[in-house]
C-alpha cells in the first residue's frame, strides 16, 4: 500500500511538476495540496464568503442565541461580566465551578451568572447553561442614562470602574 509521500515523489517523477488539479491549469501546485496557489486563494475567499453568509443567516434568524450587535451593548456586557469575575475572585459571590450551588431555575447545579440588567453588574443570579439561554438576553442600560469613568482606589491603588453619579452623590 502506498503513502501519501510515495503517490507524491511517483507523481513528481512521471511529470517533472505537480500540475493543479483544476481542468486547464498549468500551474505548480503547492506543496502537498491539489491545488496551486491562485485556486487555493480563490477557495479560501469563497469558504469564508460561506462562512460569513451563515454567520449573518444563523445571527438573523435566531436573535435569542447571539450577543450584542452593538459595540455600546457589548462594552456594557463585559463590564457586568468583568465585575462578576472580579466579585468570585475577591469572595464577594461564590464560584460556581464546583457545582455547589443550584440553579435558580430548575434545581441543577449551577454553572454561570445570569444578568438580567446590565447596569447592575453584581444583581445576578446563578444558573444552569440550559436555564441561561432559555431567559434570553438581558436589558441593556440607555448610554444617557449612565456614564463611568476610570477610577483608582487611593488605598489599594487598584483601577475599576465607578458610576460618575455615585461619586457626584458622594463628593
Amino acid at each position: 500500500m502506498k503513502t501519501a509521500s510515495d503517490c507524491f515523489h511517483d507523481a513528481l517523477r512521471e511529470n517533472g511538476k505537480l500540475s493543479c488539479s483544476v481542468p486547464g491549469c498549468e500551474y505548480s501546485r503547492v506543496g502537498l495540496r491539489d491545488l496551486c496557489q491562485e485556486h487555493l486563494s480563490s477557495l479560501a475567499e469563497s469558504r469564508h464568503r460561506g462562512a460569513i453568509k451563515a454567520s449573518e443567516s444563523r445571527r438573523r434568524n435566531n436573535p435569542e442565541r447571539h450577543g450584542p450587535c452593538n459595540k455600546d451593548d457589548a462594552i456594557w456586557q463585559s463590564r457586568a461580566s468583568s465585575a462578576v469575575n472580579m466579585a468570585v475572585r475577591q469572595g464577594i459571590l461564590p464560584s460556581l465551578s464546583r457545582g455547589e450551588y443550584q440553579c435558580s431555575d430548575c434545581s441543577d447545579a449551577a454553572s454561570v451568572y445570569d444578568h438580567r440588567d446590565y447596569s447592575l453588574p453584581l444583581d445576578v443570579d446563578p444558573v444552569c447553561r440550559a436555564c441561561n439561554q432559555k431567559r434570553g438576553a438581558a436589558k441593556y442600560p440607555l448610554p444617557i442614562r449612565h456614564s463611568f469613568k476610570r477610577i483608582v482606589d487611593k488605598t489599594s491603588g487598584k483601577v475599576g470602574w465607578a458610576d460618575i453619579y455615585a461619586l457626584e452623590k458622594q463628593a
